[in-house]
């Protein structure tokens, strides 16, 4: 597996896939004991990273993959970006985000001439102080999904299915039209005012890959999860 972009957050920004995408930040995340040695740890706002280069991660009809360790902190009602990309303007509203509200997570894409999204939600795990594994395949060409909680397959061959019903159609566009691709906020429109860093996520983040027109495996998981430590990640889940 080669990721398009790979953030270890060992005390730095900075993207290890060498496609050269390193994070910016006008308020830096502080750093906590991570994966190995470090992970970021997001206040909420003004806590941000982000990629302003438009045409990084942007995507349309591809297939793609992620998969992302999470030490949650501090859930509230109101949503939370883990990380986004999403529409600069409404009448074009694009993209996607994995999401927090109160303690559930899902991740979102959106179709944006078409205005249709799909919710694909992951099994809510205890606030417990310690780091999680999760991740995800989403075929778009096949319109469906894979999902992993702490190295557990949670989903495999889940149909993508739009609000209301119905297939969310691989045909369907998802650009954002180059928005800002963010971590821990998203950067986008808010129905009212002009585009803007909103969304504030309050928690960790640590080794984060997303891959493109690439699945992840059960041994690509298995070898991510297996470097975590006991101490470091509950093994307690059942689904």
């Amino acid at each position: 597996m080669t990721p398009s972009v790979q953030y270890l957050f060992e005390n730095n920004l900075l993207d290890s896939s060498g496609n050269g995408h390193d994070l910016s930040t006008d308020s830096s995340p502080s750093y906590i004991e991570g994966e190995e040695t470090a992970g970021a740890y997001f206040g909420g706002q003004p806590n941000k990273a982000y990629i302003m280069d438009g045409s990084v991660l942007e995507l349309t009809t591809q297939n793609f993959s992620w998969m992302v360790l999470l030490k949650w902190f501090q859930l509230q009602g109101a949503g939370q970006a883990v990380f986004a990309k999403t529409a600069l303007d409404e009448s074009y509203p694009g993209g996607y985000i994995l999401n927090c509200v109160s303690d559930t997570l899902f991740f979102r894409i959106v179709a944006g001439v078409e205005s249709q999204y799909a919710d694909m939600y992951l099994p809510s795990i205890p606030h417990d102080g310690c780091w999680h594994l999760y991740a995800m395949n989403i075929n778009r060409s096949g319109g469906v999904y894979d999902a992993w909680v702490d190295g557990i397959q949670v989903y495999s061959g889940a149909p993508i299915v739009r609000e209301g019903g119905g297939p969310f159609f691989s045909t369907w566009s998802i650009t954002s039209n180059g928005s800002h691709f963010c971590v821990g906020c998203r950067y986008g429109f808010d129905g009212f005012n002009p585009p803007s860093f909103q969304s504030w996520y309050t928690g960790g983040i640590d080794n984060f890959n997303f891959y493109i027109n690439q699945f992840l495996t059960q041994d690509d998981i298995n070898k991510e999860y297996e470097k975590l430590s006991y101490s470091k990640i509950w093994h307690g889940a059942t689904f």
